[in-house]
């Protein structure tokens, strides 16, 4: 804020400047310049033609000013408004202060909404711990962080976003964040499909060292389960074969019954149960909600699981 002081001296100084143009201008009135000699005419003429080049001069030398300043500020849109990335300024407290579109774009706002919105408005809450962990490093430190969480758009649409902060100061020096935000769902996605594709492939390699490692079909059964059983969920099976008779199924193998339900259907005629009915019609069945299922043939399965 001026002073008072200041403010008396920056009047005296106008009024210096006043006095001597006023001064000025009375030195080429019509009836000084009656009084002067022809060469001090030829001077004062000689001395405003200077001033005159002096002023176009400085006019060029404002307008070339201008068209740097206009060109400057075109590359400031392109590199900052238009980048490929969200730019954010931040407050201490994560306010954010200013905002380049893309951020606007990513976070579904216009950015004149979008400054003075607290940033954890916009992060999922399971993971805003992961923000307040590294906004607390970047100020304590002042080491940049970059670290990755779920962001979530106004339309509620959500989206993988990493982080890359710097700790900055103000024009009036005080702390704020530098913030780079970036949309990685299509890498987050990439990656989650490379993961499954490998726990596959880890999968199907070991169900073939269990099929080449022994020929007694019981304990193929049992180490096949023992290698898919977990990632799919499965920790019950039974395995009938057709008895000699043609119209009888023995449980050649099974895992996760109880022994004594074990004996009880060791054999089941064609047409007894889920087991015995795919066998009377020789097609597959695929049975589903088992637990809440009124159909006799599938009490078999119910105990069982």
């Amino acid at each position: 804020m001026t002073s008072k002081a200041d403010q008396t001296a920056q009047a005296a100084e106008l009024r210096k400047q006043a006095e001597e143009i006023a001064r000025g201008k009375a030195a080429q009135s019509p009836e000084h310049l009656a009084a002067l000699s022809p060469e001090e005419n030829r001077q004062t003429l000689h001395e405003l033609r200077v001033h005159q080049i002096e002023l176009e001069l400085q006019n060029e030398e404002l307008r070339r000013a201008q068209v740097e300043l206009d060109a400057s500020r075109a590359r400031y849109f392109d590199l900052y408004d238009l980048a490929p990335v969200g730019y954010c300024t931040l407050s201490e407290q994560g306010v954010i202060l200013e905002a380049n579109l893309t951020a606007a774009g990513l976070l579904g706002v216009a950015r004149g909404e979008l400054v003075k919105q607290p940033l954890p408005r916009f992060i999922l809450p399971e993971d805003q711990d992961i923000y307040y962990l590294h906004r607390k490093q970047l100020f304590e430190t002042g080491g940049p962080q970059a670290y990755e969480l779920r962001m979530m758009k106004k339309d509620s649409t959500r989206f993988w976003a990493r982080l890359d902060a710097t700790a900055a100061q103000d024009v009036d020096g005080i702390p704020v964040c530098r913030l780079v935000l970036s949309d990685i769902t299509d890498r987050k996605r990439t990656e989650a499909a490379v993961k499954t594709q490998n726990e596959r492939l880890h999968l199907l390699w070991g169900a073939a060292r269990v099929l080449l490692s022994t020929d007694d079909v019981d304990a193929m059964l049992r180490g096949l389960l023992a290698k898919i059983g977990p990632p799919l969920g499965v920790d019950t099976y039974f395995n009938y074969m057709v008895d000699d008779t043609g119209d009888t199924l023995r449980l050649a193998s099974c895992v996760g019954i109880p022994e004594e339900t074990a004996r009880s259907i060791e054999r089941l005629v064609f047409g007894q149960h889920i087991s015995g009915t795919v066998a009377l019609h020789r097609q597959s069945i695929v049975a589903t909600h088992i637990q809440q299922s009124d159909d006799p043939k599938a009490q078999l399965a119910k105990c069982a699981s």
